[in-house]
């Protein structure tokens, strides 16, 4: 019988593994399955205790060990599991990293240098991973429970993972990872801000908008329509606490007829004015 998982504090959420969390520590009981992961990517399981490995089909578990790391693809076949009791920490990989990482993710994997393993890759914790791994338990859970500080810190450890290890080590380990849905991502992150519907999307990719949906969920999953939102809601409070444009301006430039209609946009998303937020944002710069 499996044993359940249980989630620290850094995650911000008592049970399971959040769909909004990207990273999260976990204590594992031995002989216990580490959650399946349902989100495009998958994550980077970075073992601070204990052993943790990939049943194999004859069911031959090669252990990794605590100060190694390795790459859980998602929707896999394939189930991990913990050797020892153990601690592990969860870093969510999406298509939503940084657009300089998306570049150098497609760079290492265009090489082509290794096929996608069969088994776990796993590294070693380089010196620079090692003291990520160390300011971010030292840090408090309060701010850690952030989704946007969280997101930041994932990109920076994708940095250090990046700059850490040559790129035929980063080419078995990230190998799971699939080219084109990378390209595709690269595609969606550089030409969003030029579209207004899906029908535009679609057209400007070269497919069909029932094709360009699916494989939009594929990747990112979630709807378009959701995620073009999303994206617009953060661009929005972006540019009202980073910015000195007048609401109209900023109004007129998301397409907006008035600025009472960013008003209703903010309070639904944001549960604030535009002016709230962005007072309430002057007010803990000033604290800082």
């Amino acid at each position: 019988m499996v044993n359940s998982c249980r989630l620290d504090s850094l995650s911000g959420v008592d049970s399971g593994v959040s769909e909004s969390s990207v990273l999260c520590i976990i204590s594992l009981s031995h002989g216990s399955s580490l959650p399946v992961l349902a989100s495009a990517g998958g994550a980077i399981v970075f073992v601070l205790e204990g052993q943790v490995g990939a049943v194999a089909s004859s069911g031959a578990i090669s252990p990794i060990s605590s100060g190694n790391m390795f790459f859980m693809p998602s929707h896999s076949n394939t189930e991990y599991v913990s050797v020892t009791a153990s601690r592990i920490l969860l870093c969510k990989f999406s298509y939503d990293v940084n657009p300089c990482l998306l570049s150098s993710f497609q760079q290492i994997l265009s090489s082509g240098s290794l096929p996608p393993s069969a088994g776990m890759c796993a590294l070693p914790f380089c010196e620079t991973v090692s003291h990520f791994i160390d300011s971010l338990l030292l840090a408090g859970s309060e701010i850690l429970s952030y989704p946007q500080y969280q997101q930041t810190k994932r990109d920076e450890v994708l940095m250090y993972i990046l700059s850490g290890y040559p790129e035929r080590e980063l080419s078995g380990f990230f190998s799971h990872i699939s080219v084109s849905e990378l390209m595709f991502c690269d595609f969606v992150m550089a030409h969003y801000k030029d579209v207004t519907d899906i029908k535009e999307f679609a057209a400007l990719a070269n497919m069909s908008v029932s094709t360009f949906t699916r494989r939009f969920r594929q990747v990112f999953n979630t709807s378009v329509s959701a995620w073009l939102i999303s994206m617009k809601a953060a661009d929005i409070i972006s540019e009202i606490r980073h910015t000195d444009f007048t609401f109209g301006e900023i109004a007129f430039h998301y397409g907006f007829s008035s600025s009472s209609y960013l008003v209703r946009f903010c309070k639904k998303h944001f549960g604030k004015s535009p002016s709230e937020l962005r007072r309430e944002y002057s007010l803990s710069g000033a604290n800082r």
